[in-house]
């Protein structure tokens, strides 16, 4: 019978989402508690990893991805910036309009304070007033029918960063993308 069909349909899409929910709340607990040891990472081919292995799950065209980095290393822990860094680009992987191909550029600079990675897009964009409420955890600015998500990643992407003591930030305007730029402390010399 059609309608029983479509039930089970949309139960079975609500659990996916549910699981998918509880596994990044369950990263983000993980997270919190950790102390992240850092070291000096090869920003490169962690980047090469990461877009080799993401790319595979990736909806619709093959996204342009153009990296073009002004140092090679950064002072981090690998593991959670190498998760700040796949929730950003499956983000501006994902918040493109369906007719569109993804570009996506990485880049980078370094200030005598600190060195800086972003990620721009030429996705939908937000409101640039709402550039500090997308870091808050659960805090979504569109439904499920329109783009998924938990709306847990990029309040890990501020996690993280707060934990290295850096920051994040966006710039965007709607229907113009989004740039977000993760900045590290030097390490300390020493």
């Amino acid at each position: 019978e059609p309608q029983s069909h479509y039930y089970l349909q949309s139960i079975h899409a609500a659990s996916l989402r549910m699981a998918a929910l509880i596994e990044a709340l369950l990263r983000y607990a993980r997270l919190e508690r950790e102390t992240l040891p850092k070291q000096r990472v090869s920003l490169r081919p962690l980047l090469d990893g990461l877009i080799d292995e993401q790319s595979a799950s990736w909806a619709g065209p093959l996204a342009r991805i153009t990296i073009d980095l002004t140092f090679s290393d950064i002072f981090a822990e690998p593991h959670s910036l190498r998760q700040a860094l796949a929730n950003l680009l499956d983000n501006a992987v994902k918040f493109v309009p369906k007719e569109h191909v993804p570009e996506v550029t990485i880049g980078s600079r370094t200030t005598p304070a600190e060195q800086t990675v972003w990620i721009r897009d030429n996705g939908i964009g937000f409101d640039p007033r709402n550039s500090d409420r997308i870091f808050t955890l659960f805090e979504r600015l569109h439904t499920d029918d329109e783009y998924e998500g938990t709306g847990v990643g990029l309040a890990i992407v501020k996690l993280v960063m707060e934990k290295h003591g850096g920051r994040v930030r966006a710039e965007s305007s709607p229907g113009k993308g989004s740039t977000f730029y993760l900045s590290f402390p030097h390490e300390p010399s020493g």
